[in-house]
């Protein structure tokens, strides 16, 4: 049977770079609310139009936000909200600059397995002081089997039965994580595999959201969301290695 792979944020453009408004109310499937104070509370962001989440992304310095560049290829300017979803957490939204990795090819999902799915959003003013950036971690901290932690703002899953499920909307577009861990490491793709019939994954909304490994009381960032199987919870979902990029992203902010 054919596997239909999809993006895990959706963009819809419009012309002259206007974004036309989401489809889905862009969570993690099977995850838990991030509580506010955690190291994943701290650093994760979301993308948002009106509001709305329809991306993920993660602040790494304190003018500077990394996601997928299929959540910001063909726009100049996106919105970042900070603190959304969190309990006892201010909300305040920033807007930047959007740069996309200019070798990431959207025509080739589904064909070969796509790479630098990578972008980042310069913000207008430094991010506000209860967030923190995170520390990017270095290739040989990490390796396959590696427990790691997936957050986001999309979907919970879908409900219903084969070609009848329906997405189960992320109310209150709560902040939520999980735990999974590596399955393979090949170039700039990282994966993992669905384990317990289809638990503990990344879907539709979490795209640009974070992998982050544990370092004693910290996190690391490795990664930021890809693509994944159709239904989120059925086979392996694929991450943007963060490392391999540094050059690219302290050439270009």
């Amino acid at each position: 049977m054919k596997k239909h792979w999809m993006f895990l944020g959706a963009l819809a453009l419009v012309g002259c770079g206007q974004v036309e408004e989401q489809k889905s109310s862009s969570k993690i499937v099977n995850g838990s609310i991030t509580e506010s104070g955690t190291a994943v509370a701290l650093h994760t962001v979301a993308l948002t139009q009106s509001g709305r989440p329809y991306c993920t992304g993660v602040l790494v310095d304190e003018d500077l936000v990394l996601t997928a560049a299929h959540c910001v290829e063909g726009t100049s300017r996106a919105t970042v909200s900070f603190g959304l979803g969190v309990d006892g957490t201010p909300v305040d939204e920033i807007t930047g600059q959007t740069v996309a990795h200019p070798d990431f090819d959207a025509g080739s999902i589904g064909r070969v397995q796509v790479g630098s799915d990578i972008g980042m959003i310069l913000l207008d003013e430094d991010a506000p002081s209860f967030m923190e950036p995170v520390a990017i971690a270095t290739a040989n901290e990490y390796q396959e089997g590696d427990t790691v932690t997936l957050a986001g703002y999309g979907l919970l899953g879908y409900s219903g039965w084969w070609i009848f499920k329906s997405p189960i909307q992320n109310d209150g577009n709560r902040l939520r994580q999980t735990q999974t861990s590596i399955s393979d490491i090949t170039g700039d793709l990282i994966t993992f595999d669905t384990p317990n019939n289809g638990t503990n994954s990344s879907c539709r909304g979490d795209s640009g959201g974070p992998m982050y490994i544990s370092n004693g009381n910290s996190v690391r960032l490795i990664g930021v969301t890809s693509y994944g199987p159709g239904q989120c919870d059925q086979g392996s979902g694929v991450y943007t290695s963060v490392p391999f990029h540094l050059d690219w992203i302290a050439d270009n902010s």
